[in-house]
C-alpha cells in the first residue's frame, strides 16, 4: 500500500483532502463519505485517488497533471463535451501508467441503466430510444451551455452503457438552454432531447421500444431510480433503487484500483461516446 494509505486500515484509499471543501463536488463527496470502509481522506498526505471536476472545459489538462503524480486512480466527474481524440490521448496515457480512471458520470452507473438492456429477450432488441434529460441550473456561475453539454454527455453514456455503440448524432435544435439530436444505426434509431430546467434535481428519462415490448427508465441524480415494463402481459415495475450511481462509480474505482474487477465505465467509453457527439457545439 502507498504510504498514503498506511496509516488508514488495509483496503482503504485516501481521497485528496480538497474534495470535501469543494462546493461543487459536494455530490461526489456525499458518495464517497457513505464508503468510509473504503474511502477516507488523506488529511494531508499524499492521495491514492484524485478527482478531477469534468464541468470544466479544461478537464483534459487537470487529468493529464493528475495522472503525472504516483496517484493510483482518478475520477472524473460529470465531465462536459470535449474532442474525442483528447480523451482516447488521456486512455493510452493511463493504461501506459497503470492508473484506472472512472468516469463517474450521473447515469451511466445506476443499476436501472446497466439492467435495463436484460429485460429484452434475444429476438426483440429496442428499435427505437426516446430519451430526454433536465439539467438544473446550479447557482454557481457555471455558463446554461456548459451545463447543458454536462447533461448531454451523461445522457449519452447511460444510453451506450445500454445499447453499446450510439450513432452519430444530428443536432436538429442547439441552443444554450436546449437541444434535440437524432441519429440511426443497424436499425435503432435513437433521439434525444435536453433542456436546463428549474426542476431541484437532474432527470433522465429513457424509453426502450421494441416490436413486442417497452421499458421506461427514470433516473434522478440524486434519487430513486426506476424501470417500467409494458408487454403482451401487460404492465410491470421494478421496486426503486435508492443506491445512485455516484456510489456505484466509487465501488468501482476502488474495485479497479485493487484489481478485483476492470473499470465499467472508463476513457475509452467516454471517447466513443464523445465521437456521437461530435456535431455539438461547445
Amino acid at each position: 500500500m502507498s504510504a498514503a494509505g498506511a496509516a488508514h486500515p488495509r483496503g482503504v484509499l485516501t481521497v485528496g483532502a480538497s474534495l470535501f471543501s469543494a462546493p461543487r463536488l459536494a455530490g461526489p463527496a456525499a458518495a464517497a463519505a457513505t464508503l468510509p470502509q473504503l474511502f477516507q481522506p488523506a488529511a494531508g498526505t499524499p492521495a491514492d485517488i484524485l478527482l478531477v471536476d469534468g464541468a470544466e472545459p479544461s478537464w483534459p489538462r487537470a487529468l493529464g497533471r493528475a495522472l503525472d503524480t504516483p496517484v493510483r486512480g482518478v475520477l472524473l466527474c460529470a465531465p462536459t463535451v470535449v474532442p474525442a481524440a483528447e480523451a482516447e490521448a488521456l486512455a493510452a496515457r493511463a493504461e501506459d501508467a497503470g492508473r484506472p480512471v472512472v468516469v463517474a458520470t450521473p447515469f451511466p452507473y445506476d443499476a436501472a441503466a446497466r439492467d435495463a438492456l436484460s429485460r429484452f429477450g434475444p429476438t426483440d432488441s429496442p428499435t427505437l430510444i426516446d430519451a430526454v434529460v433536465t439539467a438544473r441550473d446550479g447557482g454557481d456561475g457555471r455558463p446554461a451551455r456548459s451545463l447543458l453539454g454536462v447533461a448531454f454527455l451523461a445522457q449519452l453514456a447511460a444510453i451506450a452503457t445500454i445499447t453499446g455503440p450510439l450513432p452519430v448524432l444530428t443536432m436538429n435544435l442547439d441552443t444554450d438552454h436546449a437541444y434535440s439530436a437524432a441519429g440511426t444505426r443497424d436499425g435503432l434509431t435513437v433521439v434525444l432531447a435536453g433542456l436546463i430546467s428549474s426542476l431541484p434535481t437532474p432527470l433522465l428519462r429513457i424509453d426502450l421500444v421494441g416490436v413486442h415490448r417497452r421499458h421506461t427508465i427514470r433516473l434522478a441524480n440524486p434519487g430513486p431510480s426506476a424501470v417500467v415494463s409494458y408487454g403482451p402481459l401487460g404492465m410491470s415495475g421494478m421496486p426503486p433503487s435508492y443506491e445512485g450511481g455516484l456510489r456505484n462509480a466509487w465501488r468501482n474505482l476502488h474495485a479497479a484500483v485493487t484489481g478485483a474487477e476492470p473499470v465499467r465505465f472508463g476513457l475509452r467509453d467516454l471517447a466513443a461516446v464523445l465521437a456521437s457527439a461530435a456535431p455539438w457545439s461547445r
